[in-house]
């Protein structure tokens, strides 16, 4: 028993260190990223990889979240958000708006390219 036990251990902790790996290097490779942080209403976030047309992949929103290249933000009728870019620079995300964040880049000369595609609002 006490030798089934402390393989468990080891199988846990062998895997904790293969997931933990990934997902630090996915992390370094995403590049700059920026917080969104909900202030009223509904805000909702979508990964740049779920299928925009799936209901179930918008995720409310409660508390500040990293957003990356190619994420969405929408937002309900009462809806009201800031987006803070990893530099500093933060804009608003107003009611009944739909937002792609198209770019978050930082090239290597030290410049700063952010782009984001505003479908409906403001």
């Amino acid at each position: 028993m006490n030798s089934r036990f402390a393989w468990i251990i080891v199988l846990g902790v062998m895997v904790g260190v293969v997931v933990s790996v990934p997902m630090d290097q996915s992390r370094a490779q995403a590049g700059p990223l920026a917080t969104l942080d909900p202030v009223s209403g509904l805000v909702q976030h979508q990964t740049a990889f779920a299928n925009p047309q799936d209901p179930a992949a918008w995720q409310t929103v409660i508390a500040p979240l990293l957003v990356n290249e190619g994420d969405r933000i929408r937002t309900d009728a009462a809806g009201l958000a800031y987006l803070t870019f990893f530099e500093g620079i933060q804009t608003e995300i107003r009611a009944n708006t739909f937002v792609v964040v198209s770019t978050l880049d930082l090239p290597a000369d030290g410049s700063v390219n952010i782009s984001l595609d505003v479908l409906v609002g403001a």
